[in-house]
């Protein structure tokens, strides 16, 4: 099944996405593993015995040997990323190296290796990406209790350690509404805390749904729902004065699926078809993806903001479902995934 895969991304020049936490290696074996070596500290780093190559950090050897196991199945450019990583601020007696100086340590150093754009020993030329986790604290997860400790910031919206650029998802949309009150705040926090780093060119910002919009048809009508204007202005405001994009979990199956005698399956398949046209502005649209995007640009600039890019988070389609779920099918899945690769801007852009 792994060959399959891999031969897919070679073919989609997709990546190959890990979940790399060294804190774990380190915890379980403390006595072989040096902590400057996880933690991004100077220290006499390992070689690899058979490559010579030399590695200062566990989370950048794990890259590579990602790499060397995919390329030991014979595929080469495939490019490894990271999709998680972290370290917990708080642990049990027993989970050696959970502390804050140490999550502090880990995640300030990690920043800084990806501000210099370092790639691994055997892809120097290509900065390995890195995304972190979490934004806050998970204080309700069960487990030990570093699970519960890998936030940047406490659920009372108080800084955890010195932070980095990562988003919260569909908070717009959550039933917390006390989690959206400190949306922006947080997020404001995070942008000062990287600027007094000097790292203000790094964009912070949130995924959205789509049921942030009150009118999501046609395009030029996009609008969002009032209960959040006021709060949605605030973090506008904030990603206009940060020049960030607006990011949006866009699914057009959803959709169709609620609504399938009304929306053509051609119409959210980007299959070749009529398409649709905006009666206000005359924009012609033959997809809904595009067209949720323009939606979601409207909607911006009805509340008085311009030059905010709209970007998608999220999207894709179900290869299967219940009964009472049309258009979920392997088939309509897969002219998703071949037809979306294309490279194309919105109508509005």
């Amino acid at each position: 099944m792994m060959y399959q895969f891999l031969n897919f991304l070679q073919t989609t020049k997709g990546p190959f996405w890990i979940n790399a936490y060294p804190y774990f290696a380190y915890k379980d074996d403390p006595d072989s593993i040096p902590l400057d070596y996880v933690l991004f500290n100077p220290n006499q780093g390992m070689v690899d015995p058979t490559t010579n190559l030399h590695y200062d950090d566990m989370l950048y050897a794990t890259a590579d040997a990602v790499s060397f196991s995919i390329a030991k199945m014979g595929f080469k450019g495939i490019e490894v990323r990271v999709s998680e990583t972290g370290w917990p601020s708080r642990g049990d007696p027993n989970e050696v190296g959970a502390s804050l100086q140490n999550a502090a340590i880990y995640n300030r150093n990690l920043l800084k290796r990806q501000m210099a754009n370092q790639g691994t020993p055997i892809n120097p030329r290509t900065r390995l990406e890195v995304y972190l986790f979490a934004l806050f604290n998970e204080d309700l997860k069960p487990g030990p209790t570093s699970e519960r400790n890998y936030g940047l910031f406490r659920p009372d919206e108080s800084s955890a350690f010195i932070i980095m650029y990562n988003n919260c998802n569909e908070v717009y949309t959550d039933d917390d509404t006390t989690l959206l009150q400190h949306l922006v705040p947080a997020v404001i926090n995070i942008y000062i805390a990287l600027a007094h780093l000097g790292y203000s060119n790094i964009w912070v910002s949130t995924l959205s749904s789509l049921a942030v919009l009150e009118t999501s048809y046609p395009s030029s009508a996009g609008s969002f729902k009032g209960k959040i204007s006021s709060m949605m202005y605030q973090f506008l405001n904030f990603l206009q004065t940060t020049k960030g994009p607006f990011w949006i979990n866009a699914y057009p199956y959803f959709a169709y699926k609620d609504d399938p005698d009304s929306i053509p399956l051609d119409y959210v398949l980007f299959n070749p078809k009529q398409g649709m046209v905006d009666p206000t502005t005359n924009l012609h649209y033959d997809d809904m993806l595009y067209a949720t995007a323009d939606v979601v640009s409207f909607s911006i600039a009805k509340m008085g903001f311009k030059g905010i890019e709209v970007r998608v988070s999220e999207t894709g389609w179900p290869s299967r479902g219940d009964p009472n779920e049309v258009g979920a099918s392997l088939q309509n899945a897969e002219f998703v995934e071949t037809t979306n690769g294309e490279s194309r801007d919105t109508l509005k852009s």
